[in-house]
């Protein structure tokens, strides 16, 4: 059944390309047996990995190759391998016998055997897209939605092959080559970094209890010669007791990674935590061109409307081969985005404003004239000479970087894809059930008082997972010295009854241990808060 089956869609397919039906049954058939003769010489426990891969090893020199092929030739077997290099001294077959009944098949007598197999090869593949007369199966999309599929499967390879035989040159290649070698570079820096910040925090671990030692040491003889017998004592303690190391170092541990995670915890909400925008209705997620959204304008009850647009670049300096990497805002035309603080309302071209963390990275200036290279890692990177204008707040980009451009700048250097819409609006609930079902990108549209029930969302999350962060490295911190503690505290049962027994009130005792562990905790956290300043250095 299954050869029969495969006969009459060959002999289908002649027939649609013009062949009579008794004449297409016939050169179908002859296709069958064609494709017999290999399958029956073919070693299909091979084929189906039932053999070991060792048995597809078949070598044989270019002379045993050329007696065994009636028809085929050494150079024909190297074009179809796609092999480009001198001919090989020996080559191996994978199935031998099928070869053989292959090559038996490429003489005069099979050819329009080969030439029926072709057509049916091409109606086969262009299925989809051809008209019904010449298809095995009725179309079940329209012609539109067909040329599309096309286009898309089959012109990608064909337009990126023209595109490389056209534009890929030996500039590019180097190009190509330099960014690949900046990303190592960059890669490098990021890991040096790390290993930086790593190298900080271990060698503090390692050498807290020498500035405890050489501190106290010190304290002991300012308060020896202040008269102050239990501060001595206590500051001596401190310093030569273990129990009072494994404190500083858990202390110092612990101090500084609270204050990293408060640090983090300030920069995020410090960027999100502050209305930036001053707007009935935000559209956010947008990314079409703006003539795809103007008709918001003429939506009833609009009285204002602010395209944003924003975009990340690679800037570089003439003549400094160092990279940047900015986020680029466009001049907001309106004043409903606050991020920016106090603003000029228009950019001349060749002017730029900058952000308080872009003019730290740049090393920039109000009045400074500069010249940036745009898309600097880019195939076509583009030279432009600015003046800081202005240096503004903060954005919420954080520490990354904005600078904001003219809009005609910006329109010049990117593309024209709207990322937000800030809308001034009489009914913004009203106005919001109008616009939602005409997005149809995955525009995301809120009112303002989505956006802060949002927003104090997010940062209660961000501020409870903080808190669990903290409350458990205190938890952790607190365990580790309270064990240390009791340890110190029952080896030193003996040093407190002969202090008393030596006329040392309880009183001056609590006092002692009191003092150790202030001073103890004091030396820790001025080492906790240098190691956190280098690490922000």
């Amino acid at each position: 059944m299954g050869a029969v089956s495969s006969r009459d869609t060959m002999a289908d397919g002649l027939k649609k390309a013009g062949i009579p039906t008794d004449e297409a049954t016939k050169r179908a058939t002859d296709i069958i047996y064609a494709m017999y003769d290999i399958a029956g010489n073919t070693d299909f426990a091979l084929a189906n990995g039932e053999k070991k891969e060792t048995d597809s090893y078949n070598i044989y020199s270019s002379s045993e190759l050329s007696e065994m092929l009636e028809n085929l030739s050494i150079d024909d077997l190297i074009y179809i391998s796609g092999y480009s290099g001198e001919t090989p001294d020996k080559i191996v077959v994978y199935d031998p016998k099928q070869l053989k009944a292959l090559d038996s098949l490429l003489d005069d007598e099979h050819v329009q055997v080969w030439k029926d197999i072709a057509v049916n090869s091409v109606l086969n593949t262009y299925n989809d897209w051809l008209p019904d007369k010449y298809n095995f199966a009725p179309h079940t999309s329209t012609g539109d939605r067909m040329a599309k599929s096309m286009i898309k499967s089959k012109m990608e390879n064909i337009l990126g092959e023209i595109y490389a035989e056209r534009c890929y040159n030996e500039d590019k290649r180097e190009t190509i080559t330099k960014i690949c070698e900046d990303l190592k570079a960059e890669y490098y820096i990021l890991i040096s970094f790390k290993l930086r910040d790593l190298l900080i925090i271990v060698g503090s671990a390692l050498m807290i209890q020498f500035i405890v030692r050489k501190l106290t040491l010190l304290l002991a003889g300012v308060f020896g010669r202040k008269n102050m017998p239990v501060a001595e004592l206590a500051a001596t303690e401190t310093g030569s007791k273990k129990p009072n190391s494994g404190n500083a170092v858990l202390t110092v541990a612990s101090v500084s990674a609270a204050a990293a995670i408060f640090v983090i915890l300030s920069s995020v909400l410090g960027a999100f935590g502050n209305p930036i925008y001053d707007s009935d209705l935000i559209v956010s997620d947008a990314y079409l061109k703006t003539s795809k959204y103007e008709y918001v304008e003429e939506a009833k009850g609009v009285s204002a409307v602010d395209y944003i647009y924003t975009g990340s670049d690679k800037i570089k300096f003439v003549n400094d081969e160092k990279a940047y990497q900015m986020n680029i805002l466009s001049l907001p035309t309106t004043d409903q985005y606050k991020a920016l603080g106090a603003i000029p309302s228009e950019l001349g071209k060749n002017e730029i404003l900058a952000d308080t963390p872009a003019a730290k990275k740049l090393n920039i200036k109000e009045g400074d004239s500069l010249e940036i290279i745009f898309h600097s890692d880019g195939i076509f990177p583009v030279k432009e000479r600015l003046t800081v204008r202005m240096i503004t707040a903060e954005t919420q980009f954080g520490s990354t970087g904005t600078i904001v451009l003219s809009n005609e700048l910006y329109r010049t250097l990117f593309p024209d894809k709207v990322s937000m819409i800030l809308i001034k609006a009489a009914a913004p609930e009203a106005l919001k059930s109008v616009l939602e079902p005409t997005f149809t990108g995955g525009e995301e549209v809120m009112t303002m008082t989505e956006y802060i029930s949002k927003t104090k969302e997010n940062n209660a999350k961000i501020i409870a997972i903080t808190a669990a962060i903290i409350a458990a490295s205190v938890v952790l911190t607190l365990i580790g010295i309270s064990g240390n503690q009791l340890i110190g505290f029952t080896a030193r049962k003996k040093e407190y009854a002969m202090l008393h027994s030596c006329a040392c009130s309880w009183s001056k005792i609590i006092r002692l241990i009191l003092t150790e562990n202030a001073l103890l905790f004091g030396i820790s956290c001025i080492a906790a808060g240098i190691v956190c300043i280098q690490e922000q250095a």
